[in-house]
């Protein structure tokens, strides 16, 4: 049924289901693993090994159909009637139109890179690319409920106020879900050492087997560590990446939010507020001091790598 549901999700949705994406993923994930399962039965040394038989190609026709699913769940797509008609009347750009596939490969960045490949990029071009939750006015609203908080606290407590602990408080919940990412990512680093070292001991039992003219242990279990390693780096090098990624955009909301403030507070300064705070001080708070906020990004996350 996953055809005609996908069908019809395009048909009223402008972008794929991330809980379809992510079901798909995990269920093809562990079929396949219950099918490496089943493999291992040996039909000759059960009583029902017809059994055996018929689940292994049971779970087989369930692992493609499985497979297909999830392909035409993770096919990007960019030009369905429903996404053209977004585009037109709510003027959604290819992000908010991207799944969660295509977020992650960051193909619907692809089409940009094929036009400024062909010809130089307009203004136009690049129109509806940002992200509603990168907008200035999004992050304005948010951190400045926070900024006022903020003030009014350490005002109570005849104290100054943290505009750091407030941009912090504004995205808590991201830094926490960055974290937490992030630590995930540096302990499966350690994984592989010990796939590794099980990698090593099966060699020496498959060898001594050899040696002794016994019957070693199956290949199919070497194939598995070795694979398991594999897929523990690549896991890993998704996980780091993806909060590095998290933290630049935490960094560019930030960013943007606190040029949005001083761009707001500099309008609303009295004739003797302009007599203390030039011109260049202003544009040096928006251009240099709000940019700290990037620096910052690259460097928040080694509150886990320095310790």
């Amino acid at each position: 049924m996953a055809l005609p549901l996908n069908n019809l999700e395009h048909r009223y949705q402008t972008r794929s289901s991330d809980h379809l994406f992510a079901y798909y993923a995990v269920t093809l994930w562990e079929s396949l693993l219950v099918l490496y399962i089943l493999s291992e039965v040996d039909p000759d040394n059960q009583q029902h090994g017809s059994v055996a038989i018929s689940r292994f190609q049971f779970m087989a026709a369930f692992t493609v159909a499985i497979s297909i699913a999830f392909f035409f769940e993770a096919f990007p797509r960019g030009n369905t009637r429903v996404q053209r008609l977004a585009r037109e009347k709510e003027s959604l750009g290819k992000y908010q139109q991207a799944n969660l596939f295509s977020r992650l490969s960051f193909h619907f960045f692809q089409g940009i890179v094929s036009l400024g490949a062909r010809r130089p990029l307009a203004a136009e071009d690049l129109a509806n690319l940002t992200p509603a939750w990168l907008f200035s006015r999004v992050n304005y609203d948010r951190v400045v409920v926070c900024w006022e908080h903020e003030k009014a606290k350490s005002a109570a407590k005849a104290k100054q106020p943290s505009f750091l602990l407030s941009g912090m408080r504004a995205y808590k919940a991201e830094i926490i879900l960055m974290l937490i990412i992030r630590l995930a990512g540096y302990a499966v680093i350690y994984v592989p050492p010990l796939l590794f070292g099980e990698l090593l001991r099966f060699i020496e039992n498959y060898s001594n087997a050899v040696k002794a003219g016994q019957e070693p242990p199956a290949l199919k279990i070497g194939f598995v560590i070795a694979g398991g390693m594999f897929f523990c780096n690549l896991l890993s090098i998704f996980l780091l990446a993806s909060s590095m990624q998290m933290m630049l955009d935490l960094g560019t909301r930030a960013r943007a939010a606190t040029v949005a403030l001083i761009y707001r507070k500099s309008l609303n300064l009295s004739p003797q507020a302009r007599q203390s705070c030039t011109l260049g001080e202003i544009t040096n708070h928006m251009s240099v001091d709000a940019e700290k906020w990037i620096d910052a990004s690259l460097f928040f996350p080694m509150i886990l790598t320095v310790p």
